[in-house]
């Protein structure tokens, strides 16, 4: 319903119209942040190349856009996050000279009095790798199972290799029957006994 609308005072003589006045009358209905354009959710980028994110959000009246950089915390605290306030007022936000510093999640949020509306980026460096998760320090007892576990991430496929006191396992190891590696990062040693003692 946002329009003009006009008003007319029309005066009829004879037949014929003579409008005397007119009137304009703008109605603006206020309306919640909404998305109209935005940048694809996945960016990949050369080193020191730079990068454009696009956020224009509509809303009546017009909402305020703020740019945050997600920044993830360890699993040990519940996967909380915390936004590092980046830019406001600009539906463009642009990262110059990026480099492995600069990949991660980006947000824009836009809002106004009725609400708000955000949307997410994902930003990889292209040939790097992020450490989504590491393995913890654990203390077992003997015959005990565990398993370890190291996840990255990057644009390209990822192979992962694990080391027993900075040797491959496969070297180190004879008793392959009880520990295992998986494609997707994971190590599990079963029936756990002293000759496990070391640094993975």
């Amino acid at each position: 319903d946002n329009d003009t609308f006009e008003c007319r005072i029309i005066l009829i003589d004879r037949g014929l119209l003579d409008i005397k006045e007119k009137y304009f009358q703008i109605l603006r209905v206020n309306e919640q942040p909404r998305l109209i354009n935005h940048s694809d959710s996945l960016e990949v980028a050369n080193h020191y190349s730079t990068v454009n994110f696009i956020c224009q959000i509509y809303g009546i009246p017009n909402p305020t856009i703020s740019w945050y950089k997600v920044i993830q915390q360890s699993k040990q605290t519940n996967n909380e996050e915390n936004l590092q306030l980046l830019l406001t007022d600009n539906p463009i936000f642009t990262l110059e000279n990026v480099d492995d510093n600069s990949a991660g999640k980006y947000r824009c949020i836009g809002k106004n009095q009725l609400g708000s509306i955000e949307n997410e980026f994902q930003l990889f460096i292209r040939g790097s790798i992020y450490w989504r998760q590491l393995p913890q320090s654990q203390i077992a007892k003997i015959h005990d199972n565990i398993t370890l576990k190291c996840e990255g991430e990057s644009n390209e496929l990822l192979q992962y290799q694990w080391l027993k006191n900075e040797v491959p396992i496969s070297d180190t190891i004879s008793s392959l029957d009880r520990i295992h590696t998986f494609s997707d990062g994971v190590l599990s040693i079963n029936n756990i006994q002293p000759s496990d003692h070391g640094s993975y």
